[in-house]
């Protein structure tokens, strides 16, 4: 093997890695659903009290998805949601990193 077959090689396989690299730094991003995931998760996972639990109900809110689609005002024009149930809902979902609209 001449040497510029050896560097034909070597460039190849230079030109192959990098090839690689590119494609798992793009396809990374994409394999996180976890986000997604969550947002799909119902109400009752936040463990909230009797009093939230019921106003979340009253509002036809089911899953964390709907729930971050609400704002605070939203919430509080609901009977019996209170700042304590507010501030009990943004509480557990700061806790997976989620929270209210125009919070």
């Amino acid at each position: 093997m001449s040497l510029a077959d050896r560097r034909w090689l070597r460039r190849q396989r230079t030109l192959r890695e990098r090839i690689a690299f590119m494609l798992w730094t793009a396809v990374l991003p994409l394999a996180e659903p976890e986000a997604d995931a969550i947002q799909n998760w119902p109400v009752s996972e936040l463990n909230l009290s009797a009093r939230a639990r019921k106003c979340m109900n009253r509002l036809g809110i089911n899953t964390l998805g709907e729930l971050v689609q609400r704002t605070a005002d939203e919430l509080l024009e609901s009977k019996n949601f209170g700042q304590t149930s507010l501030t009990e809902v943004r509480d557990r979902l700061a806790q997976y990193g989620l929270s209210l609209r125009n919070d």
